[in-house]
């Protein structure tokens, strides 16, 4: 048996120990779970910054489940409106419709790869807060250690200093009371410190396999990138293909007047068709939040005793939070940066000159994949491909007003996606048979287009 283990407590005995766990802690790595068997305290993951976190929390659950299946009723009543197009026009064939899946399929593999760089963004900005956290882990630890190894060296100093020598020399008790005292000390401290940097090498490691699992995500995200590149130019290839075998037919029925006019009633025909499905959906949410008003009028009524009424399961869904858009009339940024070829009220020119249907919109030319950008706050309430339009989307900006952003090369945003002003949506194409990439852009108020230039800004 030690000399320790055979006499009671003595401070040198209790500092031999703590410069035992001490020295392991010292060494280059001290495992995951420490000597006392306390586990590891994982380290809070890291947040991605978020540049409306403070003025947008995110919507609760039952907020979010009412959002769902307003989506989803949206999109059911979407796919009839998109039924009823395709049976009026069932006997009619253009051969720009040949190229309608593919330009489809072209928009969604865009989209997936869209969304596959705003995840790679993110992931890389949470790899970079954790290395940041990381770093400032491995400081403290490196600190920590200095001040262990200083206070083993002031616990060592004292420790040979052999008590009982010294009162046999006789030094003053009191001198021997203080060095007891600083003994008790420095091994209160010891164990502190020892405490602490066993918690940082458990958040170092925590730290480390977080940064080790971003990295992984961002190499199936390359993946996944790399694919969808490949997939994006075969579809592409296959366009072009298609378009050299059309290219005569389609010219000719762009020039078409017959065909110009068939392209305004369609579009007309989906506006009636959407604005009654919005005025049914406006007018349900206000019946809803009228009873729910009488609802809460009735509880507060009620409420010195009489049992409260609960609230049903299909109250009202509150509007989306949008800006009035007509305040933003001579505010208006187009949604993409090009040059206007076409603009509202002029007219159509078909074959040999003939004068077709007028521009209910203007035309900006621009260059192939360019972004373009929401008008105003809103909602999707249409983003699929129409004939004479391409990939089509159509943003509902409440009290009548609806933006349509037409032939671009991918739709970004789904059917009831709710979008910010400026917020990218679409990216710049030429689908539909349309002759140069770029935008054909509407506003309409109450069904009816006006001219959005007129609502631009002052440049």
């Amino acid at each position: 048996m030690s000399a320790c283990g055979r006499t009671g407590f003595r401070p040198d005995c209790l500092v031999a120990g703590l410069v035992a766990t001490a020295l392991l802690l010292l060494a280059p790595d001290a495992g995951g779970e420490t000597k006392s068997g306390r586990k590891p305290t994982p380290a809070s993951p890291a947040r991605p910054p978020s540049k409306n976190s403070k003025n947008s929390p995110p919507p609760s659950p039952a907020r979010q489940r009412e959002l769902k299946d307003e989506q989803r009723e949206l999109q059911t009543e979407l796919a009839k409106v998109k039924r009823q197009l395709a049976a009026s026009e069932a006997s009619r064939s253009e051969a720009a419709d040949a190229l309608a899946e593919l330009e489809a399929s072209i928009s969604e593999a865009n989209r997936r790869l869209h969304e596959l760089a705003k995840r790679r963004l993110q992931v890389e900005l949470q790899l970079t807060a954790l290395e940041e956290r990381e770093r400032d882990a491995a400081q403290r630890q490196s600190a920590e250690q200095g001040i262990l190894a200083s206070l083993l060296r002031e616990q060592q100093a004292l420790t040979l200093m052999n008590p009982l020598h010294r009162f046999i020399e006789g030094k003053d008790t009191g001198q021997l009371a203080r060095d007891a005292e600083y003994l008790a000390y420095f091994s209160r401290a010891t164990q502190a410190t020892v405490d602490q940097l066993q918690d940082r090498r458990t958040e170092l490691k925590d730290l480390k396999a977080q940064s080790e699992q971003k990295r992984s995500d961002l190499a199936k995200i390359a993946e996944d990138e790399q694919r969808g590149r490949l997939v994006l130019q075969d579809e592409n290839t296959r366009r072009r293909r298609a378009l050299d075998r059309l290219s005569k037919q389609i010219a000719s029925q762009r020039q078409s007047i017959t065909r110009m006019e068939r392209d305004d009633k369609r579009l007309t025909t989906l506006i009636d068709q959407l604005s009654k499905v919005l005025a049914e959906q406006a007018r349900r949410n206000a019946q809803l939040a009228r009873e729910d008003a009488a609802r809460r009028a009735a509880n507060e009524r009620g409420s010195t005793g009489t049992p409260k009424t609960p609230a049903p399961a299909n109250a009202a869904i509150p509007p989306i939070n949008t800006r009035k858009f007509a305040e933003r009339r001579g505010k208006l940024d187009l949604p993409v940066q090009g040059t206007v070829t076409a603009r509202f009220g002029t007219a159509r020119h078909g074959e040999g000159g003939a004068t077709g249907p007028t521009w209910k919109g203007i035309f900006i030319e621009a260059v192939s994949g360019v972004e373009v950008r929401a008008v105003g706050d809103g909602r999707v309430v249409f983003a699929d491909w129409l004939r004479g339009f391409g990939n089509l989307l159509v943003i509902d900006h409440g009290d009548g007003f609806l933006s349509i952003y037409g032939n671009n090369e991918a739709l970004l945003r789904n059917v009831g996606d709710p979008v910010a002003v400026g917020e990218v949506v679409a990216l710049v194409g030429n689908t539909g048979g349309n002759e140069h990439p770029g935008l054909y852009f509407e506003l309409r108020f109450q069904g009816r287009p006006f001219d959005p230039l007129a609502w631009v800004a002052a440049r």
